[in-house]
């Protein structure tokens, strides 16, 4: 507890107008600040009482008991552990006071920075789940969860959304909101927190917005790329979508009319173009229809019309004119025609055929007389065929009309496309036809919608492609210095396709559907067309590759990450019935799923496929037809056994034919693994996991163990597993993580690497794919979890462990120097202050590990803060306990066991080449040691002493100090 001092001041000095008798004899208590405090420190460094005034309070605890804070004439600085001291304007204060009593303060947590100005002159501060922005009108509103987290993928304050102008407000039908300068911000449990802005959010709220028939925007408003141009913007919505462009408007599309329009006609950018229309009514035939740029789309539910048609262009093709019966003087009719053909868009036809005499009984014609370029749902065109026989020689008689086709078309009777061409009255016949030219065969999902290629591997994918494919990771590199981050580049990106790159040629497929690639549909039109690989020694096939590997490393993107954790919990990741009915529905709103299939092996991975027809007609035999980048349509038929899954509703199992030899199967529990994953949650430029846990879900940690090691088991605090108890080796199948859920480790799943499962499905019967191949992730949720992870790998290697929480990154690389498992425990996981824990047992022997731990950086390279310590020694028996303190700026160890030795090398801001060494530091027999450099400036850090407290416990007095 930190002493406080007290000072007699007259109201004078404090600034108090004397209003009462002059003989009052009164002097106030004044609390001053503990400059050798956190807080004094902070209040001192930014000018003491010449910038923030002097303290009007003594520091009170948090509402959580964990931190303090204190009061001062012009600002409040918040002191926690995890982040060290805060400054807060007062305005931004006072709406953190305002916010008690909703639960919204407790949430948020503490602040991550010093308060900052924003555009209009206002303030703005970061918490750990959230913001407060004062405008410079005076209104402050806080942004929280989820919203907040979306907020601050758009640069928050900084960003083109803006201010705030709305706390979080409640939604329709149990959703959430948040209004900004530049657009709203809409969240619900399943879809996510969206941005809307702009013409398309005017529409959508004329149409009743979340409470209307399109519901919850299930994407934020994107682009739509031609080529590499934008030509529009759309939204997609649960019950819809609304596509904009600058010479359109914004007009939703939904239900059988955007399946057909996005499916069959290429969507935005395909033969249809933009929508010119909402979906409207049909005049009397009971359809409905939407204008496009290029055409029209119709859809009736039942009778003569049932279905969905598009109409580009109108034709009025005249094959022939014909007639029957005789002229009454026993020769045939001498047939001449009265032609008008009239379009309500202008083009006409009108004229006597042949222009003089006769054709005789009949005649080919063969001719378009008219062409409507663009046909929309208002078009009329009238039809008047007069057929007259000529009786020119018979000076008592004049000709005889033999017969007149007079029709009316619209879109009630789809302008006669499905009607008969031939056309008898009395006795003139007219043979005609509406032509509509078709741009390509809807019906051919894997010749035209899918790559024509093979899949093909990529044997690294390099940082360049690591920065492109996630928003958060610079050209420059420098997130390179966390070492979590430069450990899950190393295991898990690095390698993503080396097998195959099946997830990134299903996800650009859809991206390409939705108009959000480069690639304009159909993409049959790319790439080889023989069902052989893309070629990198040929430009063209270069930029595919590229383009799919970058989709590829979106399965392990955060927001993927997170929503695999609450399928998995759910028991939805191994449901194939589910994962049939999910797939289906999703593709039919146009949220276009990738399918994910694993065999039983936890070691191998698994395989993407794109569903595209759903067979559910026979009770005892459902199946899916899929587009299988293994198997290319020029080189397999749909019927190729490979090209379909099938459920078994009774028992609920799936049937997967891989390869000529490999089948994969599963149910509940037993075998693979069987899931779909919506558009929705792949459908923006992601950020990397690690990105997730830091700016967002704070309570959630990644684990990441790789090279030579594997896991054998994982407890919890009070017992739990993650695998089956008493396997005797490591799991190696799915069906061995603990199927009780009471019994397992609630908010844990072992992530799976969709990599392995794109090779050449000959070359996979042929190898023996082992687990160093495949680095293990985990994803947790929970902030006061301990878990305490068994690993045992090959003998003479080594095994690489990362760990990402909110406020720390570490990493471990371990020496495997016998059969003997080590121990890795993080306690108070997700928390302000989690500890790892490096232990080996009795049956080891001695090895020198390497252990690097960074603190929270507030999001900049330049205050990163690092502590290696190298060439550490373990000893049979031996545990090292590690944690950060004061915002990263002090590590904590704890010695159980012998004494110990390390290098130690403490390195800050971007400039980590310039790093305070200290080799041969000696930790004690059961001691704990506190260190910290006296200078963490990154020009100073080279040269700077570190100081360092040997102590019996960390809680207990300092024994000796030390400045190494």
């Amino acid at each position: 507890m930190q002493s406080i001092e007290f000072t007699k001041v007259s109201p004078e000095a404090m600034g108090v107008a004397r209003t009462i008798r002059p003989d009052f004899n009164f002097s106030l208590l004044i609390p001053t600040v503990d400059e050798e405090s956190p807080i004094g420190r902070k209040w001192k460094a930014a000018g003491g009482a010449g910038t923030l005034g002097n303290p009007t309070s003594t520091p009170q605890p948090t509402p959580d008991g964990k931190g303090t804070y204190q009061e001062f004439k012009q600002a409040v600085i918040f002191y926690s552990a995890a982040y060290g001291a805060r400054i807060l304007s007062r305005a931004l204060y006072n709406k953190w006071v305002a916010l008690a009593g909703n639960g919204v303060q407790s949430y948020i947590g503490y602040p991550t920075h010093d308060y900052f100005g924003t555009r209009d002159g206002g303030q703005a501060i970061y918490f750990e789940r959230g913001m407060i922005v004062v405008r410079g009108s005076g209104q402050a509103f806080v942004v929280y969860g989820m919203i907040y987290g979306h907020y601050r993928e758009f640069d928050d304050v900084k960003g083109f959304l803006g201010l705030p102008l709305s706390d979080e407000e409640e939604a329709p039908n149990g959703g959430r909101r948040s209004r900004f300068d530049g657009g709203d911000l809409y969240w619900r449990g399943d879809t996510g927190a969206r941005a809307i802005y702009g013409a398309i959010r005017d529409r959508w709220l004329l149409l009743g917005g979340a409470g209307g028939f399109l519901g919850y925007p299930l994407t934020d408003e994107m682009a739509v790329m031609k080529g590499s141009t934008q030509v529009g913007r759309f939204n997609r919505f649960q019950g819809g979508t609304i596509y904009w462009s600058g010479g359109t408007g914004a007009w939703e599309v939904y239900g059988a009319i955007r399946d057909a329009w996005e499916n069959q006609y290429g969507g935005a950018t395909g033969a249809l173009g933009f929508p010119t229309s909402g979906e409207t009514s049909t005049p009397t035939s009971g359809g409905r229809f939407n204008n496009f740029e290029k055409g029209v789309l119709v859809w009736h539910g039942g009778g003569a019309y049932a279905g969905t048609r598009a109409i580009f262009s109108l034709e009025f093709y005249m094959d022939r004119f014909g007639s029957k019966g005789d002229d009454g003087l026993g020769g045939a009719q001498d047939v001449y025609v009265y032609v008008d053909v009239s379009a309500s868009t202008g083009q006409r036809f009108n004229t006597r055929m042949p222009s003089r005499d006769d054709y005789g009984a009949d005649e080919e014609i063969d001719r378009v007389f008219i062409r409507v370029p663009v046909v929309r749902g208002d078009l009329v065109v009238n039809v008047r065929l007069d057929g007259w026989d000529s009786d020119s020689g018979r000076p008592f008689d004049g000709d005889d009309r033999l017969g007149t086709v007079q029709e009316r078309y619209t879109i009630d009777n789809l302008w006669g496309l499905s009607e008969d061409a031939t056309h008898w009255r009395g006795n003139f016949l007219a043979v005609y036809k509406f032509r509509d030219p078709m741009p390509y065969d809807p019906t051919k999902f894997r010749q035209q919608l899918f790559w024509p290629f093979a899949n093909f591997s990529t044997a690294e994918l390099s940082r360049s492609q690591y920065a492109q494919t996630f928003r958060d990771v610079a050209e420059d590199e420098s997130w390179f210095w966390h070492p979590f981050n430069r450990a899950f580049y190393e295991l898990v990106y690095k390698k993503l396709a080396a097998g195959g790159n099946c997830f990134g040629m299903c996800l650009e497929s859809v991206y390409a559907q939705v108009n959000r690639s480069i690639y304009a549909e159909p993409i049959s039109r790319f790439g080889p067309q023989d069902g052989s690989k893309p070629n990198p020694n040929k430009p063209s096939d270069r930029e595919i590759i590229n383009e799919i590997n970058l989709k590829h490393g979106y399965q392990v993107s955060g927001g993927l990450l997170n929503w695999f954790l609450g399928k998995f919990i759910a028991g939805h990741t191994h449901d194939p019935v589910r994962a049939f009915r999910e797939s289906r529905d999703a593709h039919y709103r146009g949220d276009y799923p990738v399918m994910v299939v694993t065999p039983e092996s936890l070691k191998v991975g698994g395989h993407v496929v794109r569903p595209y027809d759903w067979d559910d007609r026979n009770p005892n035999r459902w199946v899916i037809k899929i587009a299988d980048p293994n198997r290319p349509a020029a080189r397999y038929g749909d019927d190729d056994p490979h090209c379909r899954i099938e459920i078994n509703p009774t028992n609920n199992t799936f049937r997967y034919q891989f390869s000529s030899s490999k089948i994969w199967s599963g149910g509940a529990w037993s075998g693979g693994r069987m899931y779909a994953i919506p558009f929705n949650q792949l459908c923006h430029h992601p950020r990397t996991p690690f990105w997730e846990v830091f700016a967002l879900l704070t309570a959630s940690t990644l684990i990441l163990l790789g090279d030579d090691g594997e896991t054998q088991q994982i407890t919890d605090q009070v017992g739990r597993t993650f695998y089956e108890p008493n396997l005797g080796a490591s799991p190696t199948q799915w069906q061995q993580i603990r199927q009780d859920q009471n019994a397992r480790i609630p908010d844990l799943a072992r992530v799976p690497l969709l990599r392995t499962m794109g090779i050449d499905p000959a070359i996979f019967d042929a190898v023996n794919l082992t687990f160093q191949q495949l680095p293990e992730l985990y994803y947790k949720r929970g902030d006061a979890d301990t878990i305490r992870q068994e690993i045992s790998g090959r003998q003479g290697g080594q095994y690489r462990w990362a760990m990402r929480s909110a406020v720390m990154s570490a990493t471990a690389l371990v020496p495997n120097t016998s059969s003997a498992t080590d121990v890795i425990t993080v306690e108070r996981m997700g928390s302000s202050d989690p500890t790892i824990s490096l232990s080996t047992t009795t049956a080891s022997v001695a090895k020198q590990a390497n252990l690097e731990l960074v603190g929270w950086a507030e999001g900049d390279v330049a205050r990163i803060k690092r502590f290696e310590l190298n060439n550490l020694t373990m000893a049979p028996g031996q545990s090292i306990k590690a944690r950060l303190a004061d915002g990263g700026q002090e590590l904590l160890l704890e010695n159980a066991g012998p004494e110990t030795r390390f290098e130690l090398k403490v390195r800050s801001g971007s400039n980590q080449e310039a790093a305070t060494v200290r080799p041969n530091i000696t930790l004690e027999a059961g001691k704990a040691a506190r260190l910290r450099p006296a200078d963490w400036a990154k020009d100073a850090i080279a040269t700077a002493p570190v100081r360092m407290d040997l102590l019996d416990n960390l809680q207990g007095p300092v024994i000796r100090r030390i400045d190494l």
